[in-house]
């Protein structure tokens, strides 16, 4: 049996649970800013009828590009906006700065991101240094062993920084992959390398999937047009009807409370069942049935419509449906395949 509790509803006559399979992640944003979009013209429901629900808040991402672009309205419950994370913004600053060398903001978060003891003063002293000498913030670089006032650790930090953005001019990779390049060289990788910083991580590794899918998918875009485009989502006005917004959360934060219109994403084998917490892997069967626990709150939050969807692919990896849906038994639910040509994902119940 799946559940302590059983699923039901008192509606009669409603709809069907709907499971959607879609080829990947960004599929599935559009699939809910499209299906969302049609309901709204059709005047079926309000913004603020929709909820979206996942198990990670990496999985926002995919979800709010789509949103933007559709210029649907967004509010997200007890997190951050995906590129207002510290994270994000930290590695995106490597970018911000090789491309454009003037950009003190970027430099200034650079300095500060990895803790390593570069403070105010010493930023001061960095820029009068390239100021004085006429230096943009990559040449200042070469220059950091003559800075006076900054201490040896912060001298090394900036030399090190010299040779990433030095070997980042010879990147003969797909431009694609020099984002991935920048968090591993840096050093920033290592910095998250904490069993307390997992969730971080698994936001970085999305930001690099979808930077390096964003290059896959459109092999002319430059860096400077990446950037804009994220500068485009990050100044946003998410917030121009007060009370009609879509709503995303965690599943975690929907606990007690109930949508009119929900969409569970991400029902895929080592998602939902997460495959790792903060502690490690899952293996334990306290861990399985507390996941089990948070997918049954998962599908009891909608009080009129359930829509539940997965991409066959994540991350360019092949998934597998979770096996908590394979578990659906006596559940009234009808299946829909969505986009490309592989079955991977065919049902056989």
């Amino acid at each position: 049996m799946l559940y302590d509790k059983k699923l039901w509803t008192s509606k009669e006559n409603g709809d069907k649970i709907r499971l959607i399979s879609l080829d990947s992640e960004e599929e599935e944003g559009k699939y809910i800013a499209d299906t969302i979009m049609e309901n709204v013209e059709k005047g079926k429901y309000g913004y603020k009828d929709f909820t979206v629900l996942y198990r990670a808040n990496f999985q926002s991402r995919a979800i709010e590009q789509k949103l933007l672009k559709a210029k649907i309205p967004y509010r997200i419950f007890g997190g951050i906006e995906f590129f207002q994370r510290k994270e994000i913004k930290d590695v995106l600053s490597f970018l911000k700065v090789f491309v454009n060398p003037y950009d003190e903001i970027s430099f200034i978060r650079i300095c500060k991101c990895m803790k390593i003891g570069i403070g105010d003063k010493a930023v001061e002293k960095i820029e009068s240094f390239a100021k004085k000498n006429n230096l943009d913030f990559v040449e200042v670089l070469k220059y950091s062993k003559s800075i006076k006032g900054i201490t040896q650790k912060a001298k090394d930090f900036l030399w090190k920084c010299n040779e990433l953005f030095e070997e980042a001019k010879q990147f003969d990779e797909t431009p694609g992959e020099i984002l991935e390049f920048f968090y591993n060289r840096s050093g920033y990788s290592d910095f998250l390398d904490d069993d307390e910083e997992w969730e971080r991580k698994d936001n970085v590794n999305e930001l690099i999937s979808s930077f390096s899918t964003a290059f896959r998918e459109e092999p002319d875009l430059t860096y400077e047009e990446y950037l804009n485009e994220v500068a485009m989502y990050s100044s946003a006005d998410k917030t121009e009807n007060d009370d009609n917004f879509v709503s995303l959360m965690t599943v975690h934060k929907s606990k007690g409370l109930e949508f009119s219109y929900v969409f569970v994403t991400g029902v895929e084998e080592g998602l939902f069942p997460m495959k790792t917490k903060a502690y490690g892997p899952i293996s334990e069967s306290s861990d399985i049935e507390e996941e089990r626990r948070l997918f049954y709150v998962a599908m009891t939050r909608a009080m009129n419509k359930l829509e539940i969807t997965g991409s066959r692919n994540r991350h360019g990896n092949e998934t597998n449906l979770s096996t908590f849906v394979k578990e659906m038994d006596g559940i009234d639910y009808e299946m829909e395949y969505k986009e490309k040509d592989n079955d991977f994902w065919n049902m056989r119940f």
